[in-house]
């Protein structure tokens, strides 16, 4: 049973850090695009992003295994 939860938890790892390098390479582009490339800009956007979508992962697996 642990072993189970444990795969469980590198998959939940595995996606959030992916959604984590889909989504800073998304915010460099977004500001390239508009031309307000600024740090405080990049790191807002991508940190905002990151929680959303890193707490989103964490409710699905969740939910989904029953945590």
């Amino acid at each position: 049973m642990i072993l189970v939860g444990k795969s469980i938890c590198e998959k939940e790892k595995h996606c959030c850090s992916l959604s984590m390098l889909l989504t800073r390479n998304g915010v460099r582009l977004f500001l390239l695009i508009l031309g307000s490339w600024t740090y405080e800009h990049y790191i807002l956007l991508y940190e905002n992003a990151i929680w959303v979508y890193c707490t989103n992962i964490h409710e699905w697996f969740s939910r989904r295994c029953g945590f």
